[in-house]
């Protein structure tokens, strides 16, 4: 189907959140409250294989509102992802042994994943299933990397030297995120960047 062919319910039917450091001059984004370095922007699929980003001149087009977008990416059906490391990995839950728990959260293609925890309700899922306040590290824009913060053990400084030597040698300069970390509380739900420092 073709842009053009698509009807505004449609379009927002097939809305999807993704998580940016900085997107085009005109897309359409959004800052989470608490995770002010990244930009939220809005993807729709033509397909499996093929999506767009949602631009200022899409939203005029169809009339559409920032609200109705955030509506949408809170009502649509989102096929998650929320596994520990090992799991995603197809690993031996032993190789864990010692180490803190450390869970991925992504979406079912595992691209533009990390968009996952701009959906309240997969939020929701993740902290009841942890049941305490939780660290969120940027991995890159396909997935999200989740730890108990309980269960942690490290400060949060070594906590964000080491999200930047992942993204320094690991990820893709296409795909990092941030070198900021995230705290989640789970008693007030209040959403707080830790700043990387060298």
């Amino acid at each position: 189907m073709k842009l053009t062919e698509m009807s505004k319910t449609t379009l927002l039917a097939n809305i999807y959140p993704i998580l940016h450091p900085q997107l085009h001059s005109d897309a359409v984004s959004v800052r989470m409250q608490g995770m002010e370095d990244i930009e939220m922007g809005f993807r729709f699929n033509f397909s499996d294989t093929k999506i767009g980003v949602v631009t200022k001149q899409l939203l005029e087009t169809y009339c559409i509102t920032i609200e109705e977008l955030i509506h949408a990416i809170n009502t649509n059906h989102y096929e998650y992802q929320f596994q520990t490391l090992s799991e995603m990995l197809g690993l031996p839950a032993e190789l864990e042994n010692g180490m803190f728990p450390i869970y991925v959260l992504t979406n079912k293609q595992k691209f533009y994943g990390a968009g996952a925890f701009c959906v309240k309700s997969i939020v929701h899922d993740v902290v009841e299933t942890l049941k305490c306040d939780i660290f969120i590290f940027p991995s890159s824009k396909h997935e999200l990397l989740i730890v108990p913060a309980k269960q942690c053990g490290i400060s949060t400084r070594e906590l964000t030297q080491m999200v930047h030597q992942i993204n320094q040698n690991t990820v893709e300069p296409e795909d990092r995120l941030s070198d900021n970390i995230y705290h989640l509380c789970y008693k007030t739900g209040i959403l707080s960047t830790i700043y990387y420092t060298e």
